[in-house]
């Protein structure tokens, strides 16, 4: 394997110029980096990662500890997306991705504890907050970098990567309203996640600006079972409502599908929309209604974000794609009286 002092000679420069074209740091002209990034390639070098963490007293290694049942993993396509974007970047820049799962808090702690005890990771990607989330106390507590996928946690100024902004204009809603909706509900998440709650807050706001109902609102664990069981309650009420917004695609196909096997059309008898979407949104009969977002630029934005703040540099912009936005299809139509 080559190493360092092979393409020095190679080169015709010192070891010092090779580390600092190979780092991207300055000292060498663009022209001779260009040249000893070629030989390096060609030479067949691979950097030594316990080395360069040694020297930089940095691991070169982010890590990601989702909190989830692996089960849920299996039909929710965020987190595939999401990770496809973490890893564009983070594979360019020669950073490791340490991923883990626990559906355990205990469990989950734990890991948090052992990768910044060891350290073995210069941040973490924080997922799936809590209110009074033990993890925020342990890395505030070890000044860990941290970016957030969700809202940001008040008293902290960690970044935060997917805060919609959307207060009380909800899109899903206020679709709903343009076509007469005046009594929905909504089928959500866990509520013993912080973004979960922000968008049960968001429904309930957007609706009470637009004069309707207040939403009637079913925990579920986004599962095609969850979506089952709660489409179903919400099928056997007295005044059932009239759209249904559904906390991921994967509740929200399998909810229009038991709407249908009990006899009800989608749109004309009910309406749906999703709060996101997955490949087969589009394919579907009738194509769901979704609050959409480019999972994949998210995840790559959520990279550089860390990235930026483990090397403390200037945070880069948000990409237009990562932000959330409606996308009318098939399943929104006129509000229509219900009956049981």
């Amino acid at each position: 394997m080559a190493t360092l002092a092979d393409i020095a000679r190679a080169a015709g420069v010192t070891k010092s110029a090779v580390s600092y074209a190979l780092n991207g740091q300055p000292g060498v002209s663009a022209e001779r980096r260009a040249h000893i990034l070629e030989l390096a390639a060609s030479m067949g070098y691979q950097p030594n990662h316990a080395a360069r963490a040694l020297v930089k007293s940095r691991a070169d290694a982010v890590g990601l500890v989702i909190p989830r049942d692996p089960r849920i993993l299996s039909y929710d396509t965020f987190y595939a997306d999401f990770i496809a974007g973490i890893e564009s970047v983070l594979s360019a820049k020669g950073t490791i991705l340490l991923f883990e799962m626990t559906d355990d808090r205990r469990a989950e702690l734990a890991s948090y504890k052992q990768l910044v005890g060891e350290r073995r990771v210069d941040g973490f990607f924080l997922t799936d907050i809590r209110p009074d989330d033990e993890r925020i106390r342990f890395l505030r507590s070890t000044s860990t970098p941290v970016v957030m996928l969700g809202p940001p946690v008040p008293g902290w100024d960690a970044p935060v990567v997917n805060d919609d902004g959307f207060g009380d204009r909800h899109p899903a809603v206020e679709h709903l309203a343009s076509y007469g909706h005046r009594h929905i509900a909504h089928v959500s998440g866990p509520l013993s996640m912080l973004h979960n709650l922000k968008r049960i807050d968001q429904i309930t706001s957007t609706a009470r600006r637009l004069e309707m109902a207040p939403p009637q609102v079913i925990e579920s664990d986004f599962s095609p079972d969850g979506g089952v069981r709660a489409t179903t309650s919400i099928l056997a009420l007295s005044k059932r409502p009239t759209a249904i917004i559904y906390g991921n695609a994967v509740m929200a196909i399998a909810g229009i599908a038991t709407a249908q096997r009990a006899g009800l059309d989608v749109p004309g008898d009910l309406s749906v929309v999703a709060c996101d979407e997955t490949a087969l949104t589009t394919y579907l009969k009738p194509a769901v209604t979704a609050v959409a977002q480019d999972d994949v630029a998210v995840g790559r934005y959520a990279a550089d974000l860390l990235l930026a703040t483990i090397q403390q540099t200037e945070p880069p912009p948000r990409p237009a794609q990562a932000a959330a936005r409606l996308v009318a299809r098939d399943t929104v139509g006129p509000a229509r009286p219900s009956t049981r």
